[in-house]
């Protein structure tokens, strides 16, 4: 794997340590390359912005002067990796392993108060590796609809809705071609009276947060938490948009 992926030894042991603890601190690199704990947090962060690992939003300045130490959380292969492996098939028994072992670390509920930091090229990876292991409902609240665009949130949401996921999108600005795009994908569809801050809910646990990056083109980092405070506060914001009533769909 470590061939394929195009890393190097130290960055191949510290990913295969994310993958054993699911997730890790620079400290923990430090112990898995036996480098300087500044050189395995850069290359941690490296790791990072090439998709193999979700950075948790770091905070200076805690009590006595100490920080929140920033804890990075591993990504499957299946994201980190999807350029590649969409074109090889000899590594799913591997992945399928690997994919019982970060469930079982899923669950256990380890990095549930995390906010993590999402990249512009792995966010709509992840949010749509996040509607396809939905089992219930996946809420949004949106500005414009410009994301309709992408194949894999349409491609995400049609299978969803055949599970029988109920998908919900409450707009401020829709166009007639993305409101019938939205509605052949099995969305129902509420326009909102006032622009707002974008997010989506999928499952009720699970927040997105897109953050627009780009200063020459609309591009968006994103963040993710299944944090229940924060969920709660942004579900609830979700039931309390006001909204005129506009629906198509399911």
């Amino acid at each position: 794997m470590q061939r394929i992926a195009g890393l190097d030894e130290n960055e191949a042991a510290i990913y295969a340590l994310g993958i054993e603890r699911g997730v890790i601190t620079t400290r923990d690199a430090m112990g898995a390359t036996k480098l300087r704990q500044t050189t395995a947090g850069e290359i941690l962060r490296r790791l990072s912005k090439r998709g193999f690992f979700r950075a948790s939003i770091s905070e200076a300045g805690g009590k006595g002067g100490r920080g929140h130490a920033q804890r990075f959380a591993v990504e499957n292969p299946k994201t980190a990796l999807k350029i590649v492996l969409e074109s090889i098939d000899r590594f799913q028994d591997l992945l399928g392993q690997i994919d019982e072992h970060l469930e079982v670390i899923g669950s256990q509920g380890s990095v549930d108060e995390e906010m993590w930091e999402l990249s512009p090229d792995t966010l709509v990876s992840q949010f749509v590796a996040s509607v396809g292991s939905c089992s219930s409902s996946v809420k949004v609240v949106s500005n414009d609809c410009s994301w309709v665009s992408s194949d894999e949130i349409r491609e995400a949401f049609k299978a969803a809705s055949v599970r029988g996921v109920m998908i919900t999108v409450r707009a401020a600005h829709v166009s007639a071609k993305d409101s019938e795009t939205l509605s052949g994908c099995g969305v129902r569809l509420e326009e909102l009276r006032a622009r707002g801050q974008p997010f989506a809910l999928v499952d009720d646990r699970i927040l997105y947060l897109p953050v627009k990056t780009g200063s020459l083109r609309s591009e968006y980092s994103g963040m993710c938490t299944s944090n229940p405070y924060l969920v709660g506060n942004f579900l609830s914001l979700f039931e309390n948009l006001s909204s005129s009533r506009r629906r198509t769909g399911k």
